[in-house]
């Protein structure tokens, strides 16, 4: 059912995207790597965090949909998804023809950050990390830290829906859009720059999740 399933989609005015579809697609391989690289492990969570499948647009809607129910793939207007979460099997889904060649690491990682980043952080390391997000609000126009949080910020009020709650929403969201926005714009993770800096940030966001995923991946030899 719908009411189960959560999406993250793309702006409707991303300049890459022609009558709404990316002008490079992904492909199913590239996302799966992505997730792989990302998880160390090929779609399977452990300790009862479900599992992720990377597909086609078309293949969830002639394959899934008869099990998860009918999915809004989204719109020119609306915004693409690019994935979608459903909760009655606790499957994260990546939608490969939805997202743009070169931009499967930082989409995969929104995804999982978002579905399972607080579980696998701890609350009090979830708003350690996100406090600094908070922070880039007040550094000056063109820095890359106020870069990060301006669009993460126009991302996160595009996506959210007419009934959500709007404090609620940005403080699920803005984190893993952050990732996501720092990836796409090229950031390299860096332990010695400054904790507030992005560089700096990111690369502490990377190693508590890749210690969190040490414990919580498995390595099943292929994906559904």
């Amino acid at each position: 059912a719908l009411s189960s399933q959560q999406f993250s989609r793309s702006p409707p005015d991303r300049p890459s995207r022609a009558k709404g579809l990316p002008s490079k697609p992904a492909t199913v391989q590239s996302v799966r790597a992505a997730v792989a690289r990302l998880t160390n492990s090929m779609g399977l969570l452990t300790e009862g965090r479900g599992r992720v499948v990377v597909a086609t647009s078309a293949d969830i809607q002639a394959h899934w949909e008869p099990l998860v129910g009918k999915v809004d793939m989204g719109s020119p207007d609306s915004g693409l998804a690019h994935g979608l979460f459903d909760s009655n099997t606790d499957t994260v889904f990546l939608i490969a023809d939805h997202i743009e060649a070169g931009q499967e690491m930082a989409v995969a990682a929104h995804e999982l950050v978002h579905k399972h980043g607080k579980a696998v952080l701890g609350e009090a390391r979830w708003r350690q990390l996100h406090e600094v997000i908070g922070s880039w609000a007040n550094r000056p126009e063109g820095s890359l830290e106020r870069r990060v949080y301006d669009e993460a910020t126009a991302r996160v009020q595009a996506s959210r829906s007419a009934g959500a709650d709007e404090t609620s929403y940005s403080s699920e969201e803005l984190f893993p859009y952050a990732v996501q926005v720092a990836m796409e714009l090229g950031v390299q993770p860096t332990a010695l720059m400054p904790a507030n800096s992005v560089h700096g940030w990111l690369a502490r966001v990377r190693a508590a999740m890749r210690g969190a995923w040490d414990r919580l991946t498995n390595k099943p030899e292929l994906f559904d």
